[in-house]
């Protein structure tokens, strides 16, 4: 920032943070993120991350003895790293917490689907969902098969199982697509471009039969440092599982329980030994540039196309290199290692041929699109909003060739839709965690009403937003949106209307708005009466938007509040909005704005129902 690391910064961290604020806590680092000992112990740093090896250590002890960091600085590290342990519980006896349902259990399980189906927002809907529990159904996408629960990299946690949406669909209606109502299931068009670790129960443990792989952790001298069971076909190495000695070199095992052509790879670097069954590849696999994290969020992968039968085992070995890693001997022993295994890839034009003659003769083709922890994890920038590979093709053939058409969209970020007009309905299902495909199967069926609201606009168009390129031009990268930033912007003309705005969701009911009014009180308010004219009971989200008289300060969301209303029925509902959001930021403090404007009653920023005059 401004020239100087984030770990060093001395104003930000010791004067403002710990200063000016009092805070009393600790800062610490991002993973690999500090570079320097005696730099970022004056900067403010307390704690380095990850431990116990990193930059510090013996670097930081003879910082201190040199004169170049000063004791007092340490002592009131460990002072505030202590405060955390007490706070948390982790010095002195254990805290605890209470009794809570397995992650696995039946109330968990419920809770699970039913918050992630309620989180889900309709985009469009011309009367076709919900659907019928007689409809015959032709599912459609890679992500109905390997549906995204959850984001990349820190956003990936292991979850006892997960439910695909061809899981949650068919348990829910019945397969085969009968006659009186069932599922057909197509996979989809590849929506990757690098292979990801086996799933699917593709490999199981040669020794338990449990799906996943058996991985043995090995030092310099070849024994064993740790045995373990991966179900996710990849183990992280040499952070946070308090190896005796550094790893040296890693076996993955698999037995593969299909037949057939198959793509079989490692990932991960270092050099690699791959064998199955007669056949074997040797391979060394390095990363591209020179930041150590690169090993975890994107590890290199190489595969193989090769004829197995089932039965046959993968045991592949990799031996990390001296060295190993961009960070050298300080970070060494610490890597990402998985097993790829899965059928080979087909033709697009074949897979979408099959997609078209399933969707042809079903009552309606729901095709399930959207992104990966390619696209959706940190350190990677999007280039475009564009689905991956040839989905957008996919739901265009479809929508082609079925009677009726409905997207499901498994994302966490906004896309555009070039078939948006061709389709009959959209339901955005986000990332739906690890019932996702039960909470998807009860959202378009209707047993649970999708009633969320989108958290962001989505621009029609790439580069049609108010702030769009992250390339620095001569170094320098400016913020020249200021405020206007996202629905602001959009709002304020600074970008063409969006496709869909902030707050937008049409969720199984409809609705009329009356008697809108201002109420008083620290910050002004509304107050409006919603009734539902639809035929199904149905929650709504009265939003209260705040345009200011000032041209240079932009329209923004500053209250809402919601109900549940049974058909033909209405309810009042009061909004009170955050005195905060009334103040505009004026150099060196917070104003407030200046009297007038108005109040938007709204259901997002692109329905807006009633005006208000300050």
């Amino acid at each position: 920032m401004n020239g100087q690391a984030a770990t060093e910064q001395v104003h930000v961290n010791n004067e403002i943070v710990k200063g000016e604020w009092g805070y009393r806590g600790l800062i610490m680092s991002d993973w690999f993120a500090t570079k320097t000992a005696g730099a970022a112990a004056n900067g403010g740093l307390d704690l380095v991350m990850p431990g116990p090896q990193g930059p510090w250590g013996d670097a930081l002890v003879a910082a201190v003895r040199a004169g170049e960091v000063d004791e007092a600085v340490i002592d009131d590290h460990l002072a505030r790293v202590l405060l955390l342990a007490e706070r948390t519980g982790a010095a002195g006896p254990p805290r605890e917490y209470g009794a809570y349902p397995a992650p696995d259990s039946p109330e968990r399980r419920e809770q699970l689907t039913r918050l992630a189906a309620e989180g889900m927002t309709v985009l469009t809907n011309n009367g076709v969902l919900p659907l019928g529990d007689a409809t015959d159904i032709a599912l459609i996408g890679r992500h109905a098969v390997e549906t995204q629960c959850m984001g990349g990299g820190s956003a990936q946690v292991h979850a006892p199982h997960q439910v695909s949406v061809a899981e949650g669909l068919t348990a829910r209606l019945g397969g085969g697509g009968a006659a009186d109502g069932g599922v057909t299931v197509v996979d989809g068009v590849e929506v990757r471009t690098r292979p990801v670790p086996a799933r699917d129960g593709f490999l199981v443990n040669p020794e338990t039969g449990a799906a996943g792989i058996a991985v043995t952790v090995l030092d310099a001298d070849g024994k064993e440092l740790d045995v373990r069971h991966e179900p996710d076909a990849r183990s992280m190495v040499g952070m946070d599982d308090d190896l005796p000695r550094p790893a040296a070199a890693v076996r993955l095992r698999g037995r593969i329980t299909r037949s057939g052509r198959v793509e079989l790879g490692g990932i991960g670097v270092g050099d690699w030994r791959v064998r199955a069954g007669d056949g074997s590849f040797e391979y060394a696999l390095r990363v591209s540039g020179n930041n150590m994290g690169e090993e975890i969020l994107a590890p290199p992968t190489q595969t193989d196309i090769t004829e197995v039968t089932e039965g046959t085992i993968l045991d592949a070995t990799v031996t990390l290199p001296k060295g190993h890693g961009p960070a050298g001997e300080i970070f060494g022993g610490i890597g990402l290692f998985g097993l790829i295994a899965r059928a080979a890839a087909r033709e697009t034009v074949d897979v979408i041929d099959d997609a078209v003659r399933a969707a042809a003769a079903a009552d309606v083709a729901v095709v399930v699109v959207g992104l990966t922890e390619e696209q959706e994890t940190e350190s990677v920038d999007k280039s475009t909003l564009y689905l991956p590979g040839a989905q957008d093709q996919l739901v265009e053939a479809v929508a082609g060739a079925a009677r009726r058409t409905v997207v499901v969209v498994n994302a966490a970020t906004p896309i555009v839709m070039p078939w948006l007009s061709r389709v009959d309905a959209v339901l955005w299902a986000g990332l739906p965690g690890q019932e996702g495909g039960h909470a998807v199967a009860a959202a378009l069926l209707g047993d649970i009403e999708p009633a969320g609201r989108l958290v962001t606009s989505f621009p029609g168009e790439d580069g049609k937003s108010p702030a769009w390129s992250v390339t620095p031009v001569n170094g320098r990268l400016e913020y020249a949106e200021g405020t206007f930033i996202g629905y602001r912007g959009h709002y304020a003309g600074r970008a063409p209307e969006p496709a869909f705005w902030l707050g937008h969701g049409l969720g199984y009911g409809r609705w009329e708005y009356s008697d809108a009014r201002l109420t008083a009180g620290a910050a002004p308010g509304a107050t409006v009466t919603v009734t539902n004219t639809g035929d199904r009971r149905s929650r709504e989200v009265v939003q209260v938007y705040l345009r200011p008289s000032e041209q240079d300060q932009p329209v923004r969301l500053v209250g809402w509040a919601s109900a549940t209303v049974e058909p033909g029925e209405s309810a009042r509902v009061t909004v009170q909005t955050d005195a905060r959001l009334w103040r505009k930021w004026e150099g060196s403090g917070w104003g407030r704005l200046a009297d007038g404007g108005e109040l938007l009653i709204a259901r997002g920023l692109g329905d807006i129902r009633a005006t208000l005059p300050l």
